[in-house]
């Protein structure tokens, strides 16, 4: 029953094979309505229509379900994503990983020292990180901005 595997997408207006959509339990067909594809176009056209708010949205999610989010960090499919994520990140920058491994390098053999408190806010209490804030090309390696989380966040969405 070949029919029974297809479905045209009212969106797009393309007749899919069922693997083009999610699942979806609760429909008849057992897919959701439309495709993956179109699916995707209309999450991105609402991620970029008010940016802001969906960041705010995944922050509360994180803050709300730490559980949830390290069990799924632990998992197979966890650990896969997020080593995915780690290899494209290496492969598209890799000045910055250089950069960043120069900076662990030179405090680990005290060639650089990395303060308590923050360089912007002066802020103790959250983690430190070196704000690499003339670029990653190799003269710039160990000139490094120490900035607690908070500003380093602050200051690369200026950057960008």
């Amino acid at each position: 029953m070949e029919g029974e595997s297809r479905k045209v997408c009212p969106i797009c207006g393309v007749d899919k094979p069922f693997a083009d959509y999610h699942r979806c339990s609760a429909r008849g067909d057992g897919v959701q309505y439309k495709c993956k594809e179109c699916t995707r176009a209309r999450d991105r056209s609402r991620y970029y229509s008010d940016r802001q708010k969906a960041i705010d949205r995944v922050t509360k999610w994180r803050e709300d379900n730490p559980d949830k989010l390290n069990s799924w960090r632990r998992s197979d499919p966890g650990k896969e994503s997020v080593n995915s994520a780690c290899r494209r990140y290496r492969e598209k920058h890799p000045e910055r990983v250089k950069a960043r491994a120069a900076v662990g390098a030179a405090i680990k053999h005290g060639r650089l020292a990395k303060p308590s408190e923050c360089d912007e806010c002066g802020s103790s209490s959250e983690k430190i990180e070196a704000h690499h804030h003339k670029g990653y090309t190799r003269e710039h390696w160990l000139d490094v901005q120490w900035l607690c989380t908070q500003c380093h966040g602050k200051t690369r969405r200026k950057d960008y």
